[in-house]
């Protein structure tokens, strides 16, 4: 739980620094990133279906979403992407995700059919029941173990 950690780094610093290390480091290194964008940057107009932005499964809570801020970060890195972000628990996009015009809330099989690399972002069970013939031919990023 990204919040949880930081209560206990707040009410107890010096007892805290390894929660506090944790935290740092597992919230300044979205790893995907790493790895997703030199792919996204060799497609041009790349299509990109993110698939996930709450801060846990089969839930409409996007506070603290490590998902919100992997979007956002794909769309300042790639202006020239179309980021499909696919949240089926949410009517509108967050604000900062809304405010960019790179960045549209999609549904899950026109994100996934249109998409030239498919991020796993949240394990929503509508995400890992996806019939798996539709990856094919897609470039796919599951940072959630949802289709391993």
């Amino acid at each position: 739980m990204p919040v949880d950690p930081w209560f206990i780094v707040a009410t107890a610093p010096d007892e805290s620094t390894l929660i506090r290390t944790a935290r740092e480091v597992n919230e300044g290194l979205p790893y995907v990133l790493d790895k997703l964008l030199p792919q996204a940057r060799r497609i041009q107009d790349v299509r990109i279906a993110a698939l996930g932005l709450a801060f846990k499964p089969n839930i409409d809570d996007l506070r603290e979403s490590p998902a919100r801020q992997i979007v956002g970060q794909l769309a300042d890195e790639l202006p020239a992407a179309n980021i499909m972000a696919v949240e089926p628990n949410i009517d509108r996009l967050p604000s900062e995700l809304e405010e960019r015009d790179n960045v549209t809330l999609t549904g899950v099989d026109e994100a996934v059919h249109a998409a030239d690399i498919v991020l796993l972002l949240v394990d929503h069970t509508e995400f890992t029941r996806l019939d798996r013939t539709l990856l094919t031919q897609k470039i796919v990023h599951d940072t959630r173990g949802g289709w391993g």
